[in-house]
């Protein structure tokens, strides 16, 4: 009988003492569905596969509002005072003072995002949060460039040789303004300058700026395009479908490439708050930062994630994984730059 209650009694203590992380794994969100904002394709494919199928067996239900980050930007813009269209949005660092100007974004509470720990001051702030690198270059055909006798872009505007005519594809605005701004310091300009990169890319006569990725990947595959500013996350995808690619990080300033943060926030206004904590901290998790990275071509923050992607061969050609070879990337000054009146001159230069 003794034995008995010494047994009930331990079982008790177990409970009351259960770490946290258990009870958190067991948190249910039947009848609840959460709104989430990111990039079609792929990309929302993994979402579903690393996260959302996570929050369904929990009894969720997930929609996706597909877009680039602008698009849906400007789908929170237009709802102002109304019910959000959705409750968790992605986006890149272009977006991260749009947003914060705009108020769009509520408080992320840490103390609950036990895997946001790792993140240094620079990775996060009151309202959003880093979920990787992206890593801006030149993805070009290696094998046209070669027969062609060109060798691997060093600068921006190698993309203007002769050679090459027609077969460059550039970013649209919609894109991101990465490609510009290097462009714009090989003559003295930078992120608060456009105006010298506008100039040279007017110059060139491009025929086509592409506004997806998506898009883009099937001229590289069926040989439309040999060369563009692209991140190193395509360049992996689309040579895992045996077109070859390579990645060039040029000069930009005395850096080489340009780094962008993935980031993600939770919409004001949502009725789906839980739901919106478990995403974000599921999502900085080592194990969909790494499974992440790996199939999206992405630099994981987390790094432990990203020491694991370290030793793959694959992606160690076409991107940087080493915390050195990121910090010698061009970082924008996101905090300064005037990203409307970028998109401004270029609809008046470029897209007219």
């Amino acid at each position: 009988m003794i034995g008995n209650r010494r047994c009930l009694a331990l079982a008790l203590l177990a409970v009351l003492v259960m770490p946290t992380w258990t009870q958190a794994q067991e948190e249910r969100f039947d009848g609840v569905t959460i709104r989430v904002a990111t990039w079609g394709g792929s990309w929302r494919d993994r979402m579903q596969e690393l996260i959302g199928a996570e929050f369904e067996k929990r009894g969720g239900k997930v929609e996706y509002v597909i877009g680039n980050a602008l698009e849906n930007f400007n789908k929170l813009i237009a709802a102002r005072g109304q019910k959000p269209p959705f409750d968790v949005m992605e986006f890149q660092s272009d977006l991260w003072k749009p947003l914060l100007d705009a108020g769009f974004l509520a408080p992320l509470p840490f103390a609950r995002l036990t895997n946001a720990a790792g993140h240094s001051p620079q990775q996060r702030d009151d309202v959003t949060v880093s979920t990787w690198t992206l890593e801006e270059g030149i993805v070009y055909n290696a094998d046209k460039f070669k027969a062609l006798g060109l060798s691997k872009p060093q600068k921006y505007s190698d993309l203007f040789n002769d050679k090459l005519k027609g077969r460059v594809a550039w970013p649209d605005i919609s894109y991101g303004p990465y490609a510009i701004i290097g462009l714009a310091t090989e003559d003295g300009g930078d992120e608060l300058n456009v105006d010298p990169g506008l100039k040279r890319l007017q110059e060139a006569g491009i025929g086509y700026y592409y506004k997806s990725s998506v898009e883009l990947s099937t001229k590289f595959a069926s040989g439309d395009v040999w060369a563009a500013p692209w991140h190193a996350g395509w360049a992996v995808r689309v040579k895992r479908t045996n077109v070859p690619l390579a990645m060039s990080f040029p000069a930009v300033k005395d850096r080489h490439g340009i780094i962008a943060s993935g980031m993600v926030g939770i919409v004001k206004g949502n009725e789906v708050q839980k739901a919106a904590e478990f995403w974000v901290n599921r999502y900085l998790s080592p194990e969909v930062q790494e499974k992440l990275g790996r199939a999206n071509g992405i630099a994981p923050i987390n790094a432990a994630a990203l020491n694991a992607m370290r030793g793959d061969p694959f992606l160690a050609e076409l991107m940087l994984l080493t915390p050195e070879d990121i910090g010698n990337a061009y970082s924008i000054n996101w905090a300064k730059i005037d990203l409307s009146q970028i998109i401004d001159k270029w609809n008046r230069i470029i897209a007219r």
